[in-house]
C-alpha cells in the first residue's frame, strides 16, 4: 500500500461526513483509510459505522489530545506514506489522489512532499490559496510552517525521528517539519495540483499558544536558533502595523481580487455538496 489517509476527529459529525465524502469520491486510486475518533459523544460513531464501506478501519475511544489521535493513526497505518486529513478538510478534486500517486511514482524517495494550499473561511465565506516556498529550510520553519493537510510525509521517517510530541496542543506537527528539516531530510514542492481544502475553524488557530510552544521548543532544542527566533517574532514597529493595514485595505479594495476570493468558495461548496449527495446514494 503506498498511502494512508488518516482523519481524526472529536464531536464534529458534520466535519467529519464532510471530509469522509471527499475521500470516498476520489476516482482511479488505490488507497488505506483510516479514522481515528477520540471517543465522541455526537453522531461521530453512527456516521463512522454508517460510511464503513468506504473506511479501511476505524477507532472511536477517549485520547489524550490532537497527537495522541494522530500517534495511534500512524501505529495503524500500513501506507509507505501518510496523509492526515482532519474532519473538516477535504481533498480538492475527485482525481487528486491519483494524481498523488502517479506524481510519486515518477518522483520517488523524498521524504515529504508538499503542495499549495487552499484556505476556507465557512464564516466569513471565502476561500483563497496560499502557496509555499519551493525550498524550505530552517530559517523558514523558525515562524513559519507547512500545513499536515498537503503534506506526504514517509511512514518509517516517524521510526527515524520520533513520533509526534504528545506534550504539546498544538504545534508538535511544526516540531516534527522542524526537526526533519535540521536533520537534513528532504522536501518536494509539488506545484501540479492542490492536494486539499484546509477550513480555518479549529484549535490552529489560538495564536499565543502557538507562539508560546514554539518558544519552548526553540530553547529547549535549538538553542543555536534563539537569537534569530527572538528577532524573527518580535512585534512589529507601529509603521510596519500601519503599512500592514494599508496593503490589506488596498486587497479589499480590490475587487477584482475579492471576485476570486468568492468564485473559491463558490467552487469549494459546489464540489461539497455533490460529494456529500453521493455518499448519501452510496451507502
Amino acid at each position: 500500500m503506498q498511502l494512508t489517509i488518516i482523519t481524526i476527529n472529536l464531536n464534529n459529525a458534520k466535519g467529519l461526513e464532510e471530509t469522509i465524502a471527499s475521500v470516498a469520491a476520489q476516482k482511479n486510486a488505490q488507497f488505506e483509510y483510516l479514522v481515528v475518533d477520540g471517543g465522541s459523544t455526537d453522531q461521530s460513531t453512527t456516521l463512522l459505522a454508517k460510511h464503513q464501506k468506504h473506511i479501511s478501519a476505524f477507532i472511536s475511544e477517549k485520547d489524550n489530545g490532537v497527537y495522541h489521535a494522530m500517534n495511534k493513526g500512524i501505529k495503524l497505518a500500513k501506507g509507505e506514506y501518510l496523509l492526515f486529513l482532519n474532519s473538516g478538510d477535504t481533498l480538492n478534486h475527485h482525481y487528486v489522489i491519483a494524481d498523488l500517486l502517479e506524481y510519486l511514482k515518477a518522483n520517488p524517495q523524498k521524504d515529504i512532499y508538499y503542495t499549495d494550499v487552499i484556505f476556507v473561511d465557512e464564516i466569513k465565506k471565502f476561500a483563497y490559496c496560499y502557496p509555499f516556498p519551493k525550498q524550505l529550510d530552517m530559517t523558514y520553519f523558525l515562524t513559519r510552517s507547512i500545513c499536515h493537510q498537503i503534506s506526504v510525509i514517509r511512514r518509517n521517517l516517524f521510526d527515524e525521528l520520533g513520533y509526534y510530541d504528545e506534550t504539546y496542543r498544538l504545534v508538535s506537527d511544526w516540531a516534527f517539519f522542524l526537526k526533519a528539516c535540521d536533520k537534513g531530510y528532504s522536501y518536494q514542492h509539488i506545484d501540479k495540483f492542490f492536494l486539499s481544502n484546509y477550513l480555518q475553524n479549529g484549535i490552529s488557530s489560538d495564536y499565543i499558544t502557538c507562539k508560546k510552544e514554539r518558544y519552548q521548543i526553540i530553547k529547549t532544542d535549538y538553542k543555536e536558533y534563539l537569537d534569530d527566533y527572538l528577532v524573527a517574532t518580535a512585534p512589529p514597529s507601529l509603521w510596519a502595523r500601519a503599512l500592514l493595514k494599508a496593503k490589506k485595505a488596498l486587497k479589499i479594495a480590490n475587487n477584482k481580487n475579492i471576485s476570486l476570493l468568492e468564485n473559491c468558495f463558490t467552487q469549494y461548496e459546489k464540489q461539497r455538496k455533490i460529494d456529500l449527495n453521493q455518499l448519501s446514494t452510496n451507502v
